[in-house]
């Protein structure tokens, strides 16, 4: 697994993007303005916002484990979207949800 790390500034925040090709990304956002809260944002391959999460706290994504977690939240969350989006093909959310 290749990891890219790009630094920048978006908007007079700091932005930190961390790339797993063909996989999709995330990505960590401290605000100037609230510096003890951290957006995450998850994107599939295509780019696609897929969920976001502001977390009351800063996150060290220097820390291995962190950088690990989020990378299996992020499997975890495009794993999910792949079998929802199954489902929506078949025309079977509603039946699955509910148990039939």
């Amino acid at each position: 697994m290749m990891l890219i790390v790009g630094l920048g500034h978006v908007h007079g925040q700091h932005t930190r993007v961390h790339t797993y090709p063909a996989r999709g990304f995330w990505t960590t956002e401290i605000s100037p303005a609230a510096r003890d809260t951290t957006l995450v944002r998850f994107y599939n391959e295509n780019h696609d916002l897929v969920y976001e999460e502001a977390v009351a706290k800063l996150l060290n994504i220097k820390r291995r484990s962190v950088k690990k977690r989020l990378t299996a939240t992020l499997a975890k969350l495009l794993n999910e979207q792949k079998e929802i989006e199954a489902l929506r093909q078949k025309k079977q959310l509603i039946a699955v949800v509910l148990g039939k």
